[in-house]
């Protein structure tokens, strides 16, 4: 499961600026969404599955030292990938309306590197004459992104 890592004393997270991202893009003639390809957690299931684990204890039917263990194999039992994933997809998404091409944000934080399926999808993205773009800073993004508008609206 992805981590929302904070990086820094500002609690920079990365939820955060994929949400900021989001914000910005789709206020620039973008519509771009964030992509989780994290999978659900049933929260249902592992509530059943926790009462009668505490019922097992409970009884004596389970120790106390396996507990903890039954406690991380309900929680993967109850975790679902989502159905049709594609390993390496970005965290966000979406169409530039003016291009009318693909666009895929990946963000990273502190050390984190893409993963070989990340470099794969990016790869195909750009191969395909779509955007991509790898952002560990939203300000310097934002930045860059409003140069860059600028330039090409001089000519």
């Amino acid at each position: 499961m992805k981590k929302h890592t904070t990086v820094n004393a500002a609690n920079v997270t990365e939820i955060g600026i994929i949400m900021q991202l989001c914000t910005f893009l789709n206020n620039r003639n973008y519509i771009v969404w964030r992509h989780s390809n994290t999978g659900t957690f049933n929260a249902r299931e592992a509530k059943a599955a926790l009462v009668k684990l505490h019922a097992a204890v409970k009884s004596g039917a389970l120790s106390e030292a396996n507990f903890s263990i039954a406690i991380d194999v309900i929680f993967a039992r109850c975790w679902k990938k989502t159905p049709g994933m594609i390993p390496g997809v970005f965290d966000i998404v979406g169409i530039n309306l003016a291009t009318e091409k693909f666009v895929a944000i990946e963000v990273k934080l502190g050390k984190d590197e893409l993963r070989p399926e990340q470099r794969e999808f990016m790869r195909r993205v750009k191969d395909a004459g779509g955007e991509t773009y790898i952002v560990r800073d939203f300000p310097l993004f934002s930045h860059n992104f409003r140069a860059r508008a600028e330039a090409v609206a001089e000519y």
